[in-house]
């Protein structure tokens, strides 16, 4: 196999050879991409035995590996953070800050930016007994699973309605209007993951999307 991969093969993914210049504008680019280490080692026969561990141990101090087109690209860094837990009473309530909704009727508890997420969407909700959303919702930049740990509830998800029973869930695409009711005489919570959206605005909604007397 070596002998079908020649110098120039090398040269076309991997930054070698004796001019500084080309060395620099690699490591330009990792730090325009945010990372605060780069790792550079000899390649070729003559290269220590010790670099693997070496490599392994750079890998460790400095994060996870980072690939792009089938190359490695670099080392991104680990979240440093300290991990603590969360009262869910602390994290913003969207449902009466934006909505004006009573806590009796939807607790919507916004938990990403609480948390610290970075890659996830992660919310609390809590549909009050008796309490009927006609309002229907989208998010076109992502999926959503809607997780039923409390309760009785039936969601509506375009034209069908799907009752469930804690505990089970549900996918949602993002292209999809739903919305949510809780069933019988006890309140239905739900966990919701999917993509992390930054701008509220990009949610789309749909009134009278699920008529009161359904």
């Amino acid at each position: 196999m070596a002998e079908l991969v020649g110098e120039d093969d090398v040269a076309e993914s991997v930054v070698c050879g004796p001019d500084p210049d080309r060395h620099l504008e690699a490591i330009r680019e990792f730090k325009q991409a945010g990372f605060t280490h780069v790792f550079m080692h000899r390649s070729g026969p003559t290269r220590r035995a010790s670099s693997a561990s070496t490599r392994r141990a750079s890998f460790r101090a400095s994060g996870r590996r980072v690939w792009r087109n089938g190359h490695q690209l670099g080392y991104d860094r680990w979240d440093t953070r300290r991990v603590e837990v969360l009262n869910i009473r602390d994290a913003p309530n969207w449902a009466r800050a934006r909505f004006g909704i009573a806590e009796t009727g939807l607790d919507m508890r916004i938990l990403r930016g609480a948390l610290g997420c970075e890659h996830i969407g992660i919310s609390y909700l809590r549909f009050g007994p008796g309490w009927r959303m006609t309002l229907g919702h989208r998010h076109p930049t992502g999926e959503e699973v809607y997780v039923l740990v409390e309760g009785r509830a039936r969601i509506k998800v375009e034209d069908e309605i799907h009752e469930m029973r804690a505990p089970s869930a549900i996918r949602v695409r993002g292209d999809q209007f739903r919305a949510v009711r809780a069933e019988g005489d006890d309140p239905a919570v739900f966990v919701v993951a999917g993509y992390p959206i930054d701008d509220p605005e990009l949610t789309e909604f749909a009134s009278d999307f699920w008529p009161e007397d359904e």
